[in-house]
């Protein structure tokens, strides 16, 4: 998503945040939390399978290396 999109996404949803109810003002926010927890957790896994993927590049070029 380019970021022109995501602030024009962000400013709807502020729009829509400021006419809401009370009562749907707190949904919109726990979704919010959720949103950004699950992101986070996306981007964790996102990370650690980069480094183990890299951990094992070098695990098997040693080994190559090793055998000639």
């Amino acid at each position: 998503m380019s970021p022109a999109r995501a602030l024009r996404l962000a400013v709807v949803l502020w729009v829509i945040y400021l006419g809401a109810d009370d009562w749907m003002r707190s949904a919109i926010s726990h979704g919010a939390v959720i949103a950004s927890v699950v992101s986070g957790a996306l981007l964790a896994v996102g990370l650690a399978a980069l480094v183990l993927a890299a951990r094992h590049e070098r695990r098997l070029k040693a080994k190559s290396g090793a055998g000639t």
